[in-house]
């Protein structure tokens, strides 16, 4: 009877409220969906997610983000690099739209676990600043010689997303940083992120 009751127990199905996450006790797979933009909110979700995952073989993510802040994406991004490392599977569905950080965040899923819909809405660009409170967010990319603390800044962020596309990509940097310069924007659906190598397969 103890026997029974604890492998109908070990069967049973954990929704985690409030994260957005659908996790299977002693089941080979886990479940998130990771809706809306990418900033410390989602972050601190992510962090709870994994966290819930830990065990399982499998992490699937249903991603569908219009992105959001670098740093932020970063932090999330290494999230997902942590759990690799320790083995995990973590692999990436792109829904409606997987636009900016987004298309960096879907690209440090595993390789040959990085889905996206075909007709996702896909746009990969460089970093964005925004003009003030009442302003638009406009395209940053600053050339030497830098001499303001906000271009330092700036150069460093896209050094550090052309290093991450690259590493996820196969590309090198000189081209993956190309793609941040002001009047590169790429624009497209779920083939965009195939063929620039940010996702392996369409669905």
């Amino acid at each position: 009877m103890r026997k029974t009751l604890t492998a109908l127990l070990l069967a049973l199905t954990l929704t985690v409220t409030g994260t957005g996450a659908l996790f299977l006790l002693n089941r080979p797979v886990c479940e998130a969906r990771w809706d809306g933009d990418i900033d410390q909110d989602m972050v601190v979700r992510a962090v709870a997610d994994f966290r819930h995952a830990e065990g399982c073989k499998v992490f699937r993510i249903d991603l569908n983000s219009p992105g959001g802040e670098v740093v932020a994406g970063i932090d999330l991004i290494r999230q997902i690099e942590k759990a690799r490392e320790q083995g995990q599977i973590v692999e990436f569905h792109g829904g409606g739209i997987v636009a900016s950080m987004a298309t960096v965040v879907i690209a440090a899923g595993s390789p040959g676990h990085r889905y996206v819909y075909l007709y996702a809405l896909v746009v990969v660009h460089g970093v964005q600043v925004s003009e003030g409170p009442f302003g638009g967010r406009e395209c940053f990319f600053p050339v030497a010689p830098l001499t303001t603390e906000r271009d330092k800044i700036g150069s460093a962020l896209i050094d550090t997303m052309a290093i991450l596309m690259s590493k996820y990509t196969g590309k090198p940097i000189e081209v993956t940083k190309s793609w941040m310069k002001c009047g590169n924007e790429q624009y497209g659906n779920g083939l965009l992120l195939i063929r620039l190598g940010l996702a392996d397969h369409l669905e």
